[in-house]
């Protein structure tokens, strides 16, 4: 276990750091318009976003043609735990072993998928585009009845790649470690295409969405900081007494 001392309260910056503000802001802004081109093209309002359209077709037509057994079971496997099952375990590891800094990663993918969950709902429920059509694909995964766009999948995994890519430490062991983190992401999004429940632009607006909300909820990263601190300090003198 990593006996991480606390940070001194020195460390903290006292103020929230604008640049995630700003980034943040400027993807959930790409999302907002990226789902509107999505919207208008899917109900035929904008018959110049069709290229779009049949982009995802072409793209998951492609990824049809792929399948074999052994494909199948991967991206089976990768699509049904590589979701909740996980990046629960990531945050409970990271949160317990990490030390202060990994607590504030497990805090800031929390409080950042609270958002990005009911956000990704009421998105797919204004987009009210269909999942791909069954004669594309042979669909492996059960049949999914709520709507394609945005991927929930993609938006989930984005918010934990880019917590851990604003935060984590860069020494080799982690570097190593978010090399494996960024690896299993992609083979997500790719399993949703591969499986026939998603097109392409579902899995890229998730991965916009989850990566705003999460720069986003970023800005306030002393705020979650001094909380962590304060906490372990008082069970760190609770334990002394």
């Amino acid at each position: 276990m990593n006996h991480q001392s606390p940070p001194h309260k020195a460390s903290f910056r006292p103020n929230m750091s604008m640049d995630y503000f700003y980034t943040g802001i400027f993807l959930i802004t790409v999302f907002i318009l990226f789902s509107t081109v999505i919207f208008l093209t899917n109900n035929r309002v904008l018959p110049e976003g069709q290229f779009l359209m049949d982009f995802d077709e072409q793209v998951v037509v492609y990824f049809s043609l792929l399948h074999n057994s052994y494909l199948d079971s991967l991206m089976k496997l990768v699509s049904d735990y590589g979701r909740e099952f996980f990046w629960i375990f990531v945050i409970l590891v990271c949160f317990v072993f990490a030390g202060y800094h990994g607590k504030m990663i497990s805090v800031v993918i929390v409080f950042s998928l609270l958002i990005v969950i009911p956000f990704n709902s009421l998105a797919k429920e204004m987009s009210d585009r269909d999942r791909p059509p069954i004669h594309l694909l042979d669909v492996l995964s059960e049949k999914q009845e709520d709507k394609s766009y945005p991927s929930g999948h993609a938006s989930v995994v984005a918010v934990g790649i880019t917590a851990f890519g604003l935060f984590l430490k860069k020494t080799k062991r982690n570097l190593l470690i978010f090399s494996g983190l960024v690896l299993e992401a992609l083979l997500v999004f790719i399993s949703r295409i591969y499986l026939g429940v998603h097109y392409p632009t579902d899995v890229i607006g998730g991965i916009i969405l989850g990566s705003g909300i999460t720069l986003f909820v970023s800005t306030f990263y002393t705020v979650y900081l001094r909380v962590i601190y304060m906490i372990f300090s008082k069970i760190t003198k609770k334990k002394h007494l």
